[in-house]
């Protein structure tokens, strides 16, 4: 158990100034780790977690072209107003 005269040097050494309430929840988070630190982990089972293959795909970077498998000329020619390979769009912000 760690005590508050500890905690209250540990605050003074760090130039901190805890009031009471702090000094206790202080304690408090420190006797839960206390607690925590009694279980005994199995190194087997972590080392797996950590050694394991990620089974998603490896990152690409793609084009829109491969991405969704688009014709961009087929997709262009379907817009009604175009000039070269600008598209034009309408307004959806309005001036105020």
């Amino acid at each position: 158990m760690v005590s508050k005269e500890e905690i209250k040097k540990i605050a003074s050494l760090s130039q901190l100034d805890a009031d009471e309430k702090l000094l206790e929840q202080v304690q408090k988070i420190l006797n839960f780790v206390k607690e925590i630190e009694k279980f005994e982990l199995d190194v087997d089972s972590t080392e797996e977690f950590y050694t394991a293959r990620s089974k998603w795909r490896d990152d690409e970077v793609l084009s829109p072209v491969e991405r969704f498998n688009v014709d961009s000329e087929k997709l262009i020619d379907t817009f009604p107003e175009k000039q070269d390979r600008f598209l034009r769009v309408p307004h959806i912000l309005r001036k105020e």
